[in-house]
């Protein structure tokens, strides 16, 4: 129980605020409407719109925002009358949120002359215009023939940031 103090008019007030976990803003204990408790943890107090919201976006994955726990708070939720919808979280919903990781990333000379007549962004296969990403980061890319790495046989090249970082000197290929 939380203990109080008195104040000069005799009544009691809360000595630590309870915050909402999801929105932060303070929790009035006594508003039985609209303020629910976790029923797996302590101190868990929170807004009933809050805990709506919540459940809708979460769908299947609805827990308690302070501890994790699953079963036991989504029943006493349910039982509160937190609709809890029986499909996957927003954020799998949507098939293409992760489309762009199997796509393979654009390749640019990133030299600071580009000789290439068909730009930075073209991109042949083992050739003078195959683009080396760096060995380092994989970020950024250089022309084999922009980086004077056409005479080596397995060529290595490190960006400039990644050079400046490293505090390597002039370090293109080796």
């Amino acid at each position: 129980s939380q203990k109080g103090v008195k104040t000069g008019g005799g009544k009691r007030t809360e000595k630590s605020e309870v915050k909402c976990t999801i929105c932060q803003e303070e929790v009035v204990k006594r508003d039985k409407l609209n303020v629910l408790w976790a029923p797996c943890c302590i101190g868990g107090g929170f807004h009933r719109d809050c805990l709506q919201s919540m459940a809708v976006n979460h769908g299947y994955e609805f827990r308690c925002p302070n501890c994790n726990e699953k079963e036991k708070f989504m029943e006493e939720m349910q039982t509160m009358g937190i609709y809890v919808p029986s499909q996957d979280a927003s954020w799998e919903k949507n098939s293409d949120n992760f489309a762009d990781i199997d796509e393979t990333p654009l390749r640019l000379c990133h030299a600071k002359i580009c000789f290439c007549d068909k730009g930075r962004d073209h991109h042949s296969h083992d050739g003078l215009w195959e683009v080396l990403p760096c060995d380092a980061c994989g970020a950024r890319g250089i022309h084999t023939k922009c980086g004077g790495l056409e005479d080596i046989p397995s060529p290595q090249w490190f960006c400039y940031n990644c050079r400046s970082v490293a505090g390597g000197g002039s370090g293109g290929g080796k």
